[in-house]
């Protein structure tokens, strides 16, 4: 059998052979906005695809595509940027989730880059799990790479988290010539502080713009593309190692 997993590029005999092995789907989640003059819109999307693609093989699990939108509103202010409402990516999302149940997925992966899709995600695996449809471990992405590569940086939108990603993904869409207006060093840190789960108390931001002018922000010097690899097989390594420890090997 080929080792690629993507459901998409895949025969059915593949896909129902992979599913029928563990019951194990991965589902790459992440959304279609500004992320500045030197990243594409889609870099969310991508990297979570491409980590996707790194681990779906090596858990034996089928990579199932959900398409590249997702929650981002904060991010409307700028054109090139797409948002649908929670109640309809959780809808989508329950909808794909019960056709994978349907034929023997009992394990589900999410494998989120995109900050905005969580409390949908949360919601709708919280009420597939409740009632006996799967079992669910929701990966957040982005912030695993943060812990890997960006303690000095933090978790900035369209710094160097995200451009390594892209880099790792499709060094031609990615255009560090232009990367000349980040928003002022201490909007990286504040924007990071507002970030859920980073501590007791945080705002819900209404528009990027508040921590970030120019919709960026990040010190890019010295990404290069090695370090692009390196950061996705980190990445990948860590997330095959969450899934061994919940699904077992």
């Amino acid at each position: 059998m080929s080792a690629n997993h993507y459901l998409p590029e895949i025969t059915q005999p593949e896909a129902e052979r992979i599913l029928w092995e563990r019951g194990l789907v991965l589902i790459p989640t992440g959304s279609v906005e500004q992320h500045g003059p030197h990243l594409p819109c889609g870099t969310d999307a991508f990297a979570a695809l491409a980590i996707g693609r790194a681990v779906a093989p090596r858990v034996r699990g089928l990579l199932v595509p959900f398409g590249p939108l997702g929650v981002a509103p904060i991010h409307l202010g700028f054109a090139g940027t797409l948002s649908v409402k929670p109640e309809t990516f959780m809808r989508l999302f329950r909808d794909v989730c019960l056709s994978l149940t349907r034929h023997g997925a009992d394990k589900v992966v999410v494998l989120n880059w995109h900050e905005g899709n969580t409390p949908a995600l949360r919601t709708v695996a919280g009420e597939l799990q409740a009632e006996g449809r799967a079992r669910f471990l929701i990966v957040q992405v982005a912030t695993l790479a943060s812990e890997l590569f960006g303690q000095h940086t933090g978790l900035t939108h369209g710094g160097v988290i995200d451009t390594l990603a892209m880099l790792a993904h499709e060094p031609a869409l990615v255009h560090l010539e232009r990367a000349v207006n980040p928003s002022p060093p201490e909007a990286a840190p504040a924007g990071d502080a507002e970030r859920p789960g980073r501590g007791a108390a945080y705002t819900l931001i209404a528009d990027i713009r508040e921590i970030a002018p120019t919709g960026w922000s990040g010190d890019l010097a010295g990404v290069t593309a090695e370090k692009g690899r390196a950061l996705l097989a980190q990445v990948a390594d860590a997330v095959v190692k969450q899934v061994e420890a919940v699904f077992g090997p």
